[in-house]
């Protein structure tokens, strides 16, 4: 992650109960990414060839979680 999101880390982590870090670095990036698509941000790969910037993100519960 890269130094902002880290300050968003950090910040959300001091206003919330649950310190599961995985989380919130999911949800940061899931964010950033989506605002990035909502600009129409692209990936150009070597070639020339454009991408539309893109994010899978998965949040799985620890075992035993209720």
């Amino acid at each position: 992650m890269n130094k902002l999101e880290e300050e968003i880390l950090t910040i959300i982590q001091k206003k919330m109960v649950n310190k599961d870090i995985g989380f919130f670095r999911n949800m940061i990036v899931y964010k950033m990414a989506q605002a990035a698509s909502n600009m129409k941000a692209t990936v150009t790969y070597i070639g020339g060839k454009k991408i539309p910037v893109n994010v899978y993100a998965l949040s799985a519960a620890s075992s035993g979680l209720k």
